[in-house]
């Protein structure tokens, strides 16, 4: 039998990758409320401690899920859910805050601010920015993820990658990311506008990822040499083509970038 094109190759994997990024919440997944909006996807480990007594004041089991009891305000919303935090890291399920805050938007709408540590906990819904930067030649670098992060350790990923943080807009949280993971300074009007959006849904060891992903495109500045400031890359590799899909057919790149490098190599 003849060897596959690349070109079959690359729709072969984005078949599965479209696969792996509709998960959708089977039990023993649940999911979480926050007054009316559904934002969250539960784990049975989570959702089993959610029904003790302990948490009573603070949630309401139903037949479709669990309710964070709390005044319909996101001032309310979000200091109900920093006592949830306090419970479920004081029964060891979860790790302590971090002190960076998300924004949990439904239907465009602020319904609370939380630690970024109850993402994966709670499934919670985030905003996700990815930069693709390409050299002069065409081909794409890349980040390796450092050794000590929590998702992913070591894995291949879009050149600079992160969560939209509270108060941010994509565009912003894009720049910053890109500046702190990279060394590249870029503005708004450099970096343009999103040239794809997409969502994700997979279950990880801690949680449940739920994300919307908003990428960019760039050019990078001839000569220029990244350098990540805050010690969450390990470094950067210029790859092809071909070797990022090899990079995909053996896992050693994170989903959602595989996926990424897959929709624009269909698309171009």
């Amino acid at each position: 039998m003849p060897a596959k094109s690349v070109h079959d190759r690359a729709r072969a994997a984005l078949l599965e990758s479209r696969a792996r990024m509709i998960c959708e919440s089977p039990e023993p997944l649940g999911a979480f409320f926050i007054g009316t909006a559904p934002v969250g996807r539960l784990k049975s480990i989570v959702r089993n401690r959610l029904t003790s007594e302990r948490y009573f004041s603070l949630i309401r089991t139903t037949p479709i899920g669990q309710r964070l009891m709390a005044d319909d305000t996101p001032e309310a919303r979000s200091e109900a859910l920093e006592t949830l935090l306090e419970f479920l890291c004081e029964d060891g399920l979860c790790a302590l805050p971090t002190g960076e805050k998300i924004d949990i938007i439904y239907h465009n709408e602020l319904i609370a601010r939380v630690d970024r540590i109850a993402v994966r906990l709670l499934g919670l819904q985030t905003r996700v920015v990815r930069l693709v930067a390409l050299d002069a030649t065409g081909c794409q670098v890349l980040q390796k993820r450092s050794a000590s992060k929590r998702i992913a350790p070591g894995l291949l990923d879009d050149f600079a990658a992160g969560m939209v943080a509270a108060g941010e807009t994509p565009a912003t949280a894009m720049l910053r990311e890109t500046r702190e993971e990279t060394g590249l300074v870029l503005n708004e009007s450099t970096l343009g506008e999103p040239v794809f959006c997409f969502k994700s849904a997979r279950l990880v060891p801690d949680g449940f990822i739920f994300e919307e992903n908003i990428v960019y495109k760039t050019m990078l500045p001839v000569a220029f040499s990244p350098t990540n400031e805050d010690g969450e890359v390990d470094c950067f590799r210029t790859m092809s083509d071909e070797e990022i899909l090899a990079a995909v057919e053996a896992n050693v790149i994170m989903p959602e970038a595989a996926h990424v490098f897959l929709t624009a190599y269909e698309n171009a």
